[in-house]
């Protein structure tokens, strides 16, 4: 099995020395990262969802409540993917 270790180990180097991988870190570093804006309005929208799943499992809010925040909280989500 050694041959086909080396081969996988091979090409996951060769994916991770690509041109476009080291163009996506040196932004992200730089911070000229044009994705950063979105990836943080997803990771907020799910933290959001996070949050009404534990009001509606401690009671806080009703079922209604609950689907019509789920709702909108979604249709952002959505609209931002």
């Amino acid at each position: 099995m050694q041959p086909l270790e080396d081969y996988i180990a091979e090409q996951v180097f060769v994916r991770l020395d690509s041109p476009a991988l080291r163009k996506a870190i040196a932004a992200q570093e730089s911070g000229d990262d044009p994705t950063a804006e979105l990836r943080n309005k997803i990771l907020d929208g799910e933290r959001k969802l996070k949050d009404l799943a534990y009001e509606k499992d401690d009671g806080l809010i009703s079922d209604q409540k609950h689907r019509n925040r789920r709702a909108r909280l979604t249709d952002r989500l959505e609209a931002n993917a």
